[in-house]
């Protein structure tokens, strides 16, 4: 019932207006651990006051909406890069990196200098920084090389594995 009428309409478009402040995502967040809490309520009968989030998302084998929606926006970048979504004008402002041989840069891609908050949290510069920071702890997750299917199930597990700490 949770995913049906309150996870899914708080991940509807989250691509677009995607937070990008602690508190506005915060606010998204609140609206799971609450429901969280609710359903240890409705589980155990007792309402938890001393248990943490991270300890109830890891006890319903859940990720916090945060990390949805950094799994989202990656893979939306793996689907473009794959050629499932064609839009030119977006493929265009892909900047990809390509090391030279001994080189210590492990970035994939290249991210461009921004004047304004806007162009910075874009969607597609956002996703990009999100894949740079991942792939700089988990050189295997290659999305040139892995299927659709295990780059999902892999970028999932990465951020499974983090806790549900900022990603």
């Amino acid at each position: 019932m949770y995913y049906v009428f309150v996870r899914s309409p708080l991940e509807f478009g989250s691509l677009v207006w995607n937070p990008t402040s602690k508190t506005l995502s915060g606010k998204i967040d609140a609206i799971q651990k609450r429901f969280l809490r609710y359903l240890l309520y409705k589980l155990f009968e007792y309402y938890p006051i001393g248990v943490s989030y991270e300890d109830l998302l890891t006890g319903f084998e859940m990720l916090a909406l945060k990390k949805r929606r950094t799994h989202t926006a990656i893979m939306y970048l793996y689907d473009i890069l794959g050629g499932r979504v064609t839009e030119p004008e977006t493929v265009e402002r892909i900047g990809l990196r390509v090391p030279r041989q001994g080189s210590r840069g492990i970035h994939t891609f290249h991210l461009t200098t921004t004047r304004t908050n806007i162009l910075k949290f874009s969607i597609l510069n956002s996703a990009m920084n999100q894949y740079n920071c991942i792939i700089s702890k988990y050189p295997d997750l290659d999305m040139f090389h892995l299927g659709r299917q295990k780059f999902r199930n892999r970028l999932l597990e990465i951020l499974s594995e983090n806790g549900n700490d900022d990603a």
